[in-house]
């Protein structure tokens, strides 16, 4: 839960996976000297997306209009790569 916003993890990483450049997204809680807290996105994006400063930017836009600008991200990490469990 994001104090600032009420909301939790979810919904952000919801909103960012829902764009159609993103494969995966995790989203954690930062220190922010305004706020408290901010958001930083961890995101792997699809393949052959290419990671560039106009897509972070419509990745935050993207979330803006999808949550509200409490939701935006202020920190991202684009190709992380997320190990995934096998059951």
């Amino acid at each position: 839960m994001f104090p600032v916003t009420g909301m939790g993890t979810a919904e952000v990483e919801s909103a960012l996976v829902a764009h159609k450049a993103v494969a995966e997204a995790a989203v954690v809680g930062m220190p922010h000297d305004i706020k408290g807290q901010g958001i930083y996105a961890f995101v792997t994006l699809k393949t052959g997306v290419e990671k560039t400063e106009a897509l972070k930017k419509e990745l935050i836009a993207h979330v803006r209009t999808v949550i509200g600008p409490i939701a935006a991200p202020i920190k991202s990490s684009g190709r992380m790569v997320f190990p995934n469990t096998q059951w």
